[in-house]
């Protein structure tokens, strides 16, 4: 199945001590424009140590704040978090062709994105479109791929209705992240102002989204789902929750498009973390033994363990050697080590990860990377 969070999945053979080395793998890392930063950046990790290797800038981009490298790696997808595109109030998506000499990225186009502060963008296996959502906007977005790997213009545009909280208040809708599920059927929606998962149909004949019946998921109120992640095996989908600092898993029925809770486990607990602490990303192990998630202000990856059968999470452990403002890490394609972008750093810090218990283990002194936020591989061709 597809691991459509990572938006790739890559098969990495090992080397034995007496085979010729692997080749470095790439990694392309979006920033927040700044004195220091200027766009997105190339690195080439040793597959052996987990070693960072600096290519330089690999396009200017403004605010690329979140990447998806297209299934055929072709083509890398990034947002501008921004507010005004072409005297719009919108941000944009642009297409980057890759090189497969140099691995340096050509603009091919930029499309609006349908709303303010787009944050997350994702593509589907077929890489027939691709998906954004606007946080400022409220809204998400499907953009038809062309043929060489550029971007249409956006063929359907979902507004996320407000809600309303625990105390009767209304609230303002923040889309967060929208992704494909593993059959291609249905997409998506975390909606952090609302506390909702939305989900749509993907009408292919139409390029086109449509509100799926019914078309919310409701999550516990002040709990702000942020990302979303599938099980590698398991019809089971990972919700991580910025404000209570936790995950909520939910059993997917992919044949109806439905999602029920499972469980909501914390991360860390309110009385260890700072009362800034927001928790980011979230990610599942590609043995599918383990699901990780960020939390910032407490500054640090949580790791818990997955039991496919009884479908339960359970704490390992908590790590924060290095680790400042994790708004993003990434598992390596063959699961042997996790790379931490610390935005507040501006470094980046790998980790091995032991395949049978979890834990990790610092490799190596953190990479300078200015102001990293989002991390995404892609393989050496």
């Amino acid at each position: 199945m597809l691991r459509t969070f990572l938006c790739l999945i890559v098969a990495v053979a090992g080397a034995s001590s007496a085979a010729p080395a692997a080749g470095p793998e790439m990694l392309y890392v979006g920033t927040y424009s700044g004195k220091e930063s200027m766009g997105i950046y190339l690195f080439a990790m040793d597959p052996a140590t987990g070693g960072l290797e600096p290519r330089g800038l690999a396009a200017e981009a403004r605010h690329s704040s979140f990447l998806c490298v297209a299934p055929r790696h072709r083509t890398v997808y990034a947002v501008s978090e921004v507010g005004e595109f072409e005297g719009q109030r919108a941000g944009s998506v642009s297409a980057f062709a890759i090189d497969p000499a140099t691995h340096r990225l050509t603009l091919l186009n930029r499309q609006a994105s349908g709303g303010t502060g787009p944050c997350f963008v994702s593509t589907d296996a077929d890489e027939a479109f691709v998906l954004a959502a606007n946080f400022g906007g409220g809204s998400v977005r499907m953009f038809p791929v062309r043929d060489d790997g550029s971007l249409d213009e956006g063929s359907s545009v979902q507004q996320h209705a407000p809600g309303v909280d625990s105390q009767g208040r209304p609230t303002k809708p923040f889309a967060h992240s929208i992704i494909v599920d593993p059959s291609g059927r249905f997409a998506l929606a975390a909606d952090m102002g609302t506390d909702r998962i939305y989900v749509y149909r993907i009408d292919r004949a139409a390029k086109a989204l449509v509100p799926h019946d019914p078309p919310v998921v409701e999550v516990a109120a002040g709990s702000g789902p942020r990302h979303l992640a599938f099980h590698p095996t398991a019809a089971v989908l990972f919700a991580i929750n910025e404000k209570k600092l936790s995950i909520t898993s939910f059993d997917f029925d992919a044949a109806r498009g439905r999602l029920e809770s499972l469980e909501t486990v914390p991360l860390v607990s309110r009385g260890q973390a700072p009362g800034n602490s927001t928790a980011a990303e979230v990610a599942v192990h590609p043995n599918g033994r383990f699901v990780l998630g960020s939390v910032r202000g407490h500054n640090s990856i949580s790791v818990l363990a997955f039991d496919e059968a009884a479908r339960r999470l359970t704490p390992v452990g908590n790590y924060t050697d290095t680790i400042d403002k994790p708004r993003n890490f990434v598992i390596d394609p063959s699961g042997r080590f996790v790379l931490v972008g610390n935005q507040a750093r501006g470094t980046i810090t790998v980790f091995r990860i032991d395949p049978q218990t979890g834990e990790l283990t610092r490799a190596g002194d953190p990479t300078p990377c200015p102001s990293p936020v989002c991390l995404r591989f892609a393989p050496n061709r």
